[in-house]
């Protein structure tokens, strides 16, 4: 294993020094919201780090154990925003216990580091170390309020999916090891390309994926999210549905760099997993009657919707396409969220019927969660469009390539079925919230937050300026490409 040179890990010495100086917080503070203060900060220097070094032209150096490319640092540009993002909203929960909040921000900032780690992992043990980095944080989001059945439920499933998914991904890693002899994952692609047709490292390699599609919640890896998700916190869901997904996204970009040119059929078997994966996710959204189980179904969609854009690389703007989607899909899936946990705040609830006439005591939530939805279903000129309209275009170029990917015109209409069905599950959010009547008695409780509202301001406003961000495309088709 080769040594990380210091300067490469800068973010992530960064967030971990935070961490420990928001646990002296936590122990030295009555306040306890010092804590999501302290973390808060320190994931603002990280990203000045971060954004420095992409400045600097860092992009490029790898070692055998962490590789800090234009990847590595979109993704942790997009896992420390997140991260801060939601240490500010969190306060604002009422589902959380105030006296503990301050171990639930800790989990938090644990869940952004391992998310930076996992990102830019280059070798096996780094890449598992990450992966459990953001399961056990997770594990300890998903069930933190201890007294409730629904919490206890959400963390024990997401212990025992989490659990299986470890192991496949262990069990690949070491059939991985043994067959190519180095924990190198480029190391190993050259393996696999010299070796192709071996039944053993094919299936090594795909039990190694495992823990990538658990953390992308690629089909049928995704069945543990929407009763995770619903029996979670609504900040801890939030969480779930955005930091893992961008820290997988960069390992899975990474690994095509290293190990798609192994087999000629990577691409189709790829496109295939984003078919099924976004057709079952919005299928099964339809029938449901619980805000955060959509939410958590339309994540797995969204999943689908990238693994066709990673399906085109090498083509060029691929990877592009894929950072401007999960831009797009940081700002208005997390604002989403916040909107639900806010409405949530006076319901003590995300079903539909008790979400009914929320836009009566809380219409900014609800026109936010309007405006967040609308994108989410691609509605122009908003970033989900926006984001949806450079992902099928890349899909097209991919098909009209003239190198035997015609196929992927076919997954390019799936893509646009899809998408036109997946707005059906939003729409019944936006009746139950916009439309029906609603029990005036329901609207006892709650109140505003006004950091919960700055933060669902922020992703409202992105996802209005990233809808016309043409831009901002082009800069990271060139910049990603």
């Amino acid at each position: 294993m080769i040594p990380v040179p210091v300067g490469l890990m800068i973010p992530e010495i960064v967030l971990g020094v935070g961490a420990c100086a928001a646990l002296v917080a936590e122990l030295t503070c009555s306040a306890k919201r010092r804590v999501a203060q302290v973390g808060a900060l320190a994931c603002l220097l990280a990203l000045g780090v971060v954004v420095g070094q992409a400045l600097g032209g860092l992009g490029g150096h790898a070692t055998g154990s962490l590789t800090v490319d234009a990847v590595t640092l979109a993704a942790r540009i997009g896992v420390l925003v997140a991260t801060f993002l939601l240490l500010v909203a969190a306060p604002s929960s009422q589902e959380l216990n105030h006296r503990e909040e301050g171990e639930y921000h800790l989990s938090l900032l644990g869940l952004g580091l391992g998310g930076l780690v996992f990102a830019g992992a280059a070798d096996l043990l780094t890449l598992y170390l990450g992966l459990e980095f953001l399961s056990l944080t997770g594990y300890a989001l998903a069930g933190f309020r201890p007294h409730d059945r629904h919490a206890g439920e959400a963390g024990l499933k997401y212990v025992l999916f989490g659990a299986l998914a470890s192991a496949l991904t262990l069990v690949g890693m070491s059939y991985l090891y043994g067959l190519s002899g180095s924990l190198d994952l480029a190391v190993i692609g050259e393996t696999l390309s010299y070796h192709g047709a071996s039944r053993a490292l094919a299936a090594a390699a795909l039990l190694a994926l495992v823990g990538v599609a658990f953390k992308l919640t690629i089909a049928p890896f995704h069945l543990y999210s929407p009763d995770v998700y619903q029996g979670a916190p609504t900040i801890s869901a939030a969480a779930f549905a955005v930091i893992p997904k961008i820290a997988a996204a960069a390992v899975a970009a990474h690994l095509l760099l290293w190990w798609a040119p192994a087999s000629g059929h990577a691409s189709a078997a790829i496109a295939i997993a984003g078919v099924v994966t976004m057709t079952v996710g919005n299928l099964t959204a339809l029938g449901q009657t619980n805000a955060k189980r959509i939410l958590a179904l339309s994540g797995v969609a969204h999943a689908g919707y990238l693994m066709l854009a990673l399906a085109v690389w090498p083509q060029a703007g691929a990877l592009g396409a894929v950072g401007f989607y999960l831009l797009a899909y940081l700002a208005m899936n997390l604002g989403a969220f916040v909107a639900v946990m806010l409405l949530e705040n006076r319901t003590r609830s995300s079903d539909l019927d008790r979400l009914a006439g929320s836009w009566r005591q809380q219409p900014l939530e609800s026109a936010s969660l309007a405006l967040c939805l609308v994108s989410l279903a691609g509605i122009p000129p908003l970033a989900g469009f926006t984001a949806k309209w450079v992902l099928l275009r890349s899909v097209v170029e991919g098909g009209l390539a003239g190198d035997g990917r015609g196929w992927l015109l076919a997954a390019a209409v799936a893509l646009l079925v899809n998408a036109v069905l997946s707005a059906f599950p939003y729409i019944r959010i936006l009746r139950a919230c916009l439309v029906e009547g609603g029990d005036d008695a329901a609207a006892a409780g709650g109140g505003r937050s006004s950091p919960a509202l700055a933060v669902l301001a922020v992703c409202a406003a992105a996802t209005l300026v990233l809808g016309v961000a043409w831009p901002v495309v082009a800069l990271l088709r060139g910049y990603l490409g």
